[in-house]
């Protein structure tokens, strides 16, 4: 009889044991990755002038120790706009080439990653008339500290109030003028813009405003490309360059055409040449045009 009463007690323990776990009082699931997350504070200011919104994007780190996110790519955040009807009116990413490489930035206990962009108002090269539209901030980490985070972990929805435009009221004589006047400005901007190399001379870049023609010669007796930058991101992908003749200097001319919404308001504009010489890659690079608005 005793040992059978010990039978009994021990299966009563283990059945105690079973619905203490059932109960869910006792914590056994790992939440490491949500409280990363909270422990970030995600603010988005919109500060609206006479000719673009600038975008001030900022991830503050709230906890007592450092915080790693990974990102995919080059792309660190992303901005929608669109009017009070739904339709959008703008994308931060749309015609911009980003790194295709892990990116990861740690922020510090009590310090803050942050961004600036800049929106002219422009949706498709023109301004969008004055009034109220919304913006989508969104922060693209793939990962806090190793922990995967929901999509819309760090998104954030602001107004931006677009002023009228002093060109509404630009009288038609004015607007002719600056056209009239843009070809002499380009001529007199294309000698500052000459350049020699070893491999490419006579070098002529001719045109402003996100339109260049650029000619040149190159001795080079493998295949060149070129790509256009501004500094951050890739505005032109990567083509090839056309050349003409078959002397040794062979003479080519290059026209490229960038969207006015992706030029930069500060910085420049540089054609990067490139090509393979003795098993290893070469680059040359070219001013375009500098920015300084």
């Amino acid at each position: 009889m005793r040992r059978i009463g010990l039978l009994i007690l021990l299966s009563l323990l283990l059945a105690s044991c079973g619905a203490s776990d059932e109960s869910g009082n006792e914590p056994n699931v790992n939440d490491q990755g949500d409280f990363e997350v909270k422990s970030l504070s995600f603010d988005v200011d919109v500060k609206a002038k006479d000719n673009v919104a600038v975008f001030e994007i900022n991830l503050s780190n709230d906890s007592e120790k450092p915080v790693q996110l990974t990102f995919s790519s080059g792309q660190q955040y992303e901005i929608v706009i669109n009017e009070s009807s739904g339709e959008k009116v703008y994308k931060f990413s749309e015609g911009r080439m980003f790194t295709q490489a892990i990116i990861e930035e740690e922020i510090a206990a009590g310090d803050e990653l942050s961004f600036e962009q800049e929106w002219d108002y422009t949706s498709d090269g023109k301004r969008v008339e004055s009034g109220e539209y919304e913006a989508t901030v969104k922060i693209t980490a793939q990962t806090v500290n190793g922990e995967k985070v929901e999509p819309d972990a760090f998104v954030q929805k602001v107004s931006v109030s677009v002023p009228e435009s002093s060109d509404e009221n630009r009288s038609e004589k004015e607007k002719e003028s600056k056209e009239d006047n843009q070809e002499k400005d380009s001529s007199e901007s294309a000698e500052p813009n000459r350049i020699e190399h070893d491999n490419i001379r006579n070098i002529v870049v001719q045109g402003e405003q996100g339109n260049y023609t650029i000619k040149g010669e190159t001795n080079l007796d493998s295949e060149i490309a070129y790509s256009v930058e501004d500094g951050h991101y890739i505005l032109v992908e990567e083509q090839r360059v056309e050349l003409q003749g078959d002397e040794k200097w062979q003479p080519f001319e290059i026209s490229t055409e960038i969207k006015k919404e992706n030029l930069p308001h500060a910085g420049v504009l540089t054609l990067v040449f490139s090509w393979e010489q003795a098993g290893e890659k070469k680059y040359h690079s070219i001013l375009l045009e500098g920015f300084n608005n």
